[in-house]
């Protein structure tokens, strides 16, 4: 599960801006939503800031370590910090049973060299862009196959976002042999009928 919200000016879900909401009011979201589910699994995007923020790690510490904290929780850091930094960050979530990855969407392949050697994440993740031009889509499964390389490389799977037709479902699985994929093609999000 991931956290989203609606932008009613462009009637479209988008992932919810972490900055915008409390932690606490961010947990309050996960309980309220993970309640009825099965596999009480979340997802939350996490800007760099509040990664490193050691009260934020605090915080999410002992969320995690509740009785009504999800049975897993995994951030999705959107930009890559200091190498120190981000090593100490990581250690302290995963000694709190935290998952992280990282949105590699908007990174450049260059900025990994200082993680070759010892990379931290449990995971990548890239989105597909929402435009509905093929060329651009084409470029983006490209470079999803890229990064897809470079999750092998590292022995961590790869999430691809984004994925709104069986098409990009069979390339992604046959061409690139990813198979954690996400989007509307699985089950576009709604609004909930109030009254």
């Amino acid at each position: 599960m991931t956290l989203y919200h609606h932008d009613n000016q462009t009637n479209q879900w988008e992932p919810a801006p972490a900055t915008e909401l409390s932690v606490e009011r961010l947990f309050q979201l996960i309980r309220e939503a993970v309640v009825n589910l099965v596999l009480q699994l979340v997802q939350l995007p996490i800007p760099q800031a509040r990664f490193l923020d050691a009260k934020v790690i605090d915080k999410l510490s002992q969320f995690m370590r509740s009785s009504d904290g999800p049975e897993t929780l995994t951030l999705v850091l959107m930009q890559l910090p200091d190498k120190s930094a981000l090593q100490a960050a990581v250690h302290a979530y995963h000694l709190a049973g935290i998952d992280v990855i990282l949105d590699v969407t908007s990174c450049e392949k260059q900025a990994f060299a200082q993680l070759q050697e010892s990379h931290p994440f449990d995971g990548l993740k890239y989105t597909l862009p929402a435009t509905e031009g093929m060329t651009n889509r084409a470029k983006a499964l490209l470079s999803a196959q890229a990064w897809y390389v470079q999750a092998l490389e590292w022995a961590i799977p790869i999430i691809i976002g984004g994925i709104k037709t069986k098409s990009e479902v069979d390339w992604a699985q046959s061409q690139a042999k990813i198979h954690l994929l996400i989007g509307d093609y699985y089950e576009t999000a709604e609004l909930p009928i109030i009254g």
